[in-house]
């Protein structure tokens, strides 16, 4: 099977991201929203909100890792990019175990890309 492959730009893929890791413990809190609306102000955030809200989990997997290796991230900007996940589960001042899984998974996928 095919990688469903992206036109995002890097802050467009950033933020699908922080959105797909919001939904870890299966609800995006108030200030996991503002933490995403802060880091990605000048994006369409509602249209790539409505993209993330159409994908399955395996359909945001492939477009995450397909999109992973055609930007080809450094490793300063893939620590970058876990550091800001690590910021938006602590947002609410929470760290689920569910959040936690999440954070295992996005490793793999940083890997497998």
């Amino acid at each position: 099977m095919e990688d469903l492959q992206t036109q995002w730009t890097k802050k467009e893929f950033e933020a699908y991201v922080l959105l797909y890791c919001s939904y870890a413990d299966l609800k995006e809190t108030a200030e996991e929203t503002h933490y995403i609306e802060e880091k990605i102000k000048h994006l369409d955030v509602e249209r790539i909100r409505h993209e993330f809200e159409q994908d399955n989990d395996f359909q945001s997997n492939q477009k995450i890792q397909s999109t992973l290796r055609r930007f080809k991230y450094s490793e300063q900007e893939l620590s970058n990019l876990l550091t800001e996940i690590k910021e938006l589960f602590l947002a609410d001042g929470v760290y689920h175990m569910l959040e936690r899984n999440m954070s295992t998974v996005f490793d793999r996928l940083i890997k497998q890309s």
